[in-house]
């Protein structure tokens, strides 16, 4: 098993020069403030999609993420996951595109 080393403010910076070169719709502003926000001490976010009873989001979470939001199809699932995962919002949908 390998251990997770935090990437350094530049290595952030360069793989999101690479992500936005690559089409990403995230701007160099956003950027900027997502590496001030972790070079501050901020905590890496997490949006789990198809996140079941939040076995993936308590991994992150132990691993020093903050899991700001979950989404479930399967209402029993996702109630599951809002008692595993305290502070984590788990609303029930689809994963589905609309209007595009």
């Amino acid at each position: 098993m390998t251990d997770f080393v935090q990437p350094t403010q530049g290595e952030w910076y360069h793989a999101a020069a690479r992500s936005a070169k690559a089409g990403s719709p995230m701007t160099t502003r956003a950027v900027q403030q997502k590496i001030a926000r972790l070079a501050t001490g901020g905590m890496p976010r997490v949006l789990d999609l198809f996140s079941g009873c939040g076995g993936l989001s308590l991994g992150f979470k132990a691993a020093g993420f903050e899991i700001r939001a979950a989404i479930e199809f399967d209402p029993e699932a996702a109630r599951s996951h809002g008692r595993a995962v305290a502070n984590a919002a788990c609303g029930t949908g689809t994963c589905r595109r609309r209007g595009w």
